[in-house]
């Protein structure tokens, strides 16, 4: 199963595009057998593919996923996987009469492997299940994923996508491969799950599922959830004393740079139709919400007195320096005119 194959998906594709219907004279005669074929999707979900309007809002419309039905546990194991591998990424690549090429090669796709797993954990907020339904079909097209499993996704990501990723720093690994670039590799590798985490349209769907849920306290609310982000990458500050190494320290700039551009977005990009990217109908989800900047800005208020009450606890230069630079950042962010 680790080897891609044409699946019951496939199959069931090319049924549907080619199998001929002989009773039917016209295209609109073959609609009644092509709606028994698609009933087919009820009752198995490997079937569907997508569903018109869901604008990427569905967490399982994913390329390179295996176990979608529960993304934290297939990406758990295939991180376990990446662990085993990057010690065998020498003694597969080196040998007496090559260079480090394949080293560096392999070291780079595994990093991008790491991302493409955590990417299929990170679309669960703010996602929606959705299954494409005729008229006479009951229920709902979209369904919002539970807060309890949006909620696990973000705990996951905390422990795996934003704690340094120490197994992939191995000294003598790096120091084959060059003289610098590891924390640009992590920080890129960081700043993309990041990116789509803040994604203007996300947080504009987990404002909509509360806003329409019968039970608004059983979502899972943005600010919850921008608190929960926010605890994941300043964790050191809580602690009794402050050190925050040179990875962290990269995504926690990375988190103020996406979130300034979101609060005090360029002049070209506020103006650009679909802006805020990530899809919406018509683009108006794409763009940045009003609820989400003053969240957005509220996050930099919360977290400007948590790095004031860091500074006295940082134990080294370099972190007093940056929880110094860090509010500037933020003060800057909130006070742009200044």
């Amino acid at each position: 199963d680790v080897i891609p194959r044409i699946g019951p998906y496939d199959i069931w594709a090319v049924k549907w595009g080619y199998t001929p219907i002989a009773s039917a004279k016209t295209p609109d005669d073959e609609r009644k057998t092509l709606d028994e074929w698609a009933r087919e999707q009820d009752t198995k979900p490997y079937l569907r593919f997508s569903t018109h309007d869901a604008e990427g809002s569905d967490p399982r419309d994913n390329t390179e996923a295996v176990g979608d039905a529960d993304a934290v546990k297939s990406t758990g194991f295939g991180i376990k996987n990446i662990k085993r591998l990057v010690p065998m990424l020498m003694p597969a690549t080196l040998s007496a009469l090559t260079d480090d090429a394949d080293l560096e090669e392999l070291y780079g796709r595994l990093v991008g492997q790491w991302a493409t797993e955590l990417r299929h954990v990170a679309v669960i907020v703010g996602g929606a299940e959705t299954q494409e339904k005729y008229g006479s079909q009951p229920g709902a097209r979209f369904t919002a994923v539970s807060a309890a499993r949006q909620k696990d996704a973000v705990k996951f990501l905390n422990e795996n996508a934003f704690a340094t990723p120490t197994f992939f720093l191995k000294k003598d690994l790096l120091d084959r491969i060059g003289p610098d670039g590891a924390i640009t590799r992590i920080s890129n590798a960081q700043r993309g799950i990041l990116n789509l985490l803040l994604n203007d349209a996300r947080m504009a769907r987990l404002v909509e599922f509360e806003a329409q849920a019968e039970n608004p306290a059983a979502t899972y609310s943005l600010p919850a959830y921008l608190a929960d982000v926010r605890g994941g990458i300043w964790g050191e500050l809580g602690t009794g004393s402050v050190k925050i190494d040179a990875y962290r320290r990269a995504l926690q700039h990375d988190y103020i740079d996406i979130v300034k551009n979101k609060v005090n977005p360029p002049t070209a990009a506020a103006a650009a139709p679909g802006g805020g990217g990530g899809g919406g109908r018509g683009g108006a989800a794409a763009l940045s919400s009003p609820d989400s900047r003053a969240l957005l800005r509220a996050e930099l208020r919360t977290l400007d007195g948590q790095l004031a009450s860091a500074a006295g606890k940082a134990t080294d230069a370099m972190t007093r320096a940056h929880i110094a630079d860090l509010r500037h950042e933020i003060d800057e962010a909130l006070n742009p005119k200044k």
